[in-house]
């Protein structure tokens, strides 16, 4: 899918933003479309049918149906926005989109205009927002004859999944078999992601069995009655945990107690000294 959309131009010459079911040019990149038009027609459907006909395809995490209009306009875990990258699925394109376009002054009128690839529409901001995958996010460069430079810029390993360990193991063999003493691990670009890639990365940092949590403290052990009509989760028991659940830590803490005790993790072979 990468390789084709990179190369087939599925997408609208255009980015907009929506605001409920309107949706409004952001960014052109065709002169006859002006920032604030109103694009109320895509190939003789409706705005809002293209909307709708999306919605239900697009992934969230858990109670979050709320993000779905960014993701639409933009999202990072598809190459553009999801309209562009879902709508060679729901019909057959074609190398041009007719466009009924309303302007600031509610002049409306009919435009076709080509479609442009990948590279073009991301050239409409210049963003570098595609999502990261681990498999790829991770550089090595030496420095000097001792040191060395490790770059993480994601944990997400659920899209490309790799042996993380194994993906980490030859850069820290390299260290361990030049030598180099000094380490500087950049996670400036790391928003998170998978288990077992942090749990990696962690395990070639330590030099014995080491606890990488204590366990979970909270000030909170129930929910004021006040409170509950306005929080809402996909787990519901997280709105009605059992005193049991809970231990007094101290200084107003409590431990969270209901889940498994942490266990020690163990360096890797060629963890860094």
């Amino acid at each position: 899918m990468a390789a084709a959309r990179n190369s087939v131009p599925v997408y609208l010459p255009f980015r907009f933003r929506l605001f409920d079911d309107r949706m409004f040019v952001d960014v052109s990149g065709h002169p006859a479309l002006k920032r604030g038009d109103e694009v109320t027609e895509i190939d003789d459907r409706a705005a809002g049918e293209w909307l709708s006909l999306v919605r239900p395809l697009i992934p969230v995490f858990g109670d979050s149906d709320h993000t779905k209009p960014r993701i639409i306009e933009y999202g990072t875990e598809f190459m553009g926005g999801a309209l562009d990258h879902f709508a060679p699925f729901l019909v057959p394109l074609r190398s041009t989109a007719t466009l009924a376009v309303r302007d600031a002054n509610g002049r409306t009128r009919e435009l076709t205009v080509a479609r442009i690839d990948s590279e073009a529409r991301q050239a409409l901001t210049g963003e570098q927002r595609y999502s990261r995958n681990f498999d790829t996010a991770v550089r090595l460069k030496t420095i000097g004859d001792d040191g060395a430079y490790l770059a993480v810029d994601t944990f997400v390993n659920y899209r490309r999944p790799v042996d993380a360990a194994a993906l980490l193991d030859s850069h820290f063999r390299q260290l361990g078999e030049e030598r180099r003493d000094k380490l500087i691990v950049d996670l400036r670009k790391n928003g998170g992601g998978s288990n077992d890639a942090q749990s990696a990365l962690f395990r070639y940092l330590i030099a014995g069995p080491i606890l990488q949590s204590k366990g979970l403290l909270t000030r909170i052990s129930s929910l004021p009655a006040s409170l509950r009509p306005h929080l809402g989760t996909w787990d519901p028991s997280a709105l009605d945990p059992d005193p049991a659940w809970f231990e007094p830590a101290g200084d107003g803490y409590y431990r969270f107690i209901a889940g498994p005790a942490p266990e020690p993790v163990e360096p890797l072979p060629h963890a860094f000294r």
